[in-house]
């Protein structure tokens, strides 16, 4: 039977390192595993084996490393950015753009209803029009924290997807992408569908966004 421990040992030798003893001190150090296997999907699947949904979880990183590549920027030197950054934007028309945009925000009203927060949601569901700039705007305040906090509340830190959330952070520094690989575990408790999948979309798109007090914005990175 996997464990916790068998999994971070599996992990952990894939680096060559020993554990710091403690279950929580050694997920962290899996911080850049996500990151150091976007050349290697196949080797992520292997060291995933046994744990619930890693096959979704490996198909979602394939979904986003498509646009991020392997992160070599220099193979003679071998220098390698840190963490994923979109290098070959996958083509979406501006129709799509805005139509991920406002899904999004949908998406988080509704996260935000399950969490209890009812006028948050509302703030968020409001109408508001969709706007393209040269730059970004200074925006209205998002609720991640709120966000977050509910999301969290829904890992179980004795399952064997826990020991993952360094590593899906690590990927790209992104809590939201790291959320959505990870959903197969978050879904068994929330409600709402899949609720990062738009973002991940529009950051595979190299897509910019956010949200003014009357306008959905996007913009050139």
């Amino acid at each position: 039977m996997l464990t916790q421990r068998k999994l971070l040992d599996r992990c952990l030798a894939h680096y060559r390192m020993d554990s710091y003893g403690s279950i929580r001190d050694d997920v962290s150090m899996l911080l850049g595993l996500f990151a150091d296997m976007r050349g290697a999907p196949e080797r992520l699947a292997e060291l995933l084996e046994g744990v619930p949904g890693a096959d979704d979880i490996v198909h979602r990183f394939r979904f986003l490393v498509d646009a991020s590549g392997d992160g070599i920027v220099d193979p003679e030197k071998g220098i390698v950015r840190p963490y994923a950054v979109v290098t070959d934007p996958a083509d979406v028309d501006p129709a799509t753009v805005e139509s991920l945009v406002r899904a999004h925000y949908e998406k988080m009203a509704a996260l935000l209803r399950e969490a209890g927060k009812e006028e948050a949601a509302a703030e968020l569901e409001a109408e508001r029009a969709f706007e393209r700039r040269d730059a970004a705007p200074e925006l209205a305040y998002d609720y991640r924290d709120e966000l977050g906090d509910f999301i969290r509340d829904h890992l179980d830190y004795d399952s064997l997807v826990s020991v993952l959330r360094e590593a899906a952070y690590g990927f790209a520094a992104s809590y939201e992408l790291a959320w959505f690989m990870l959903w197969s575990h978050y879904g068994e408790t929330i409600a709402t569908e899949d609720p990062f999948r738009p973002y991940a979309a529009l950051w595979k798109a190299g897509v910019r966004f956010g949200r003014t007090a009357d306008r959905l914005v996007v913009w050139t990175p």
